[in-house]
């Protein structure tokens, strides 16, 4: 599947929301947004 710019960035949002109100701890959240903003960028597969 494409995934661009678009999607790439309405996925991260909805994880972005998931990790907010799954995980309280917010150094937790520090140390696993950085790997997931990694992975995103790494799927997008066109501009």
């Amino acid at each position: 599947a494409a995934i661009g710019p678009q999607e790439r960035d309405e996925w991260m949002l909805c994880f972005r929301r998931a990790l907010d109100e799954t995980i309280d701890n917010e150094k937790l959240r520090e140390i696993i947004w950085p790997p997931v903003e990694r992975l995103a960028l790494h799927m997008q597969n066109r501009e």
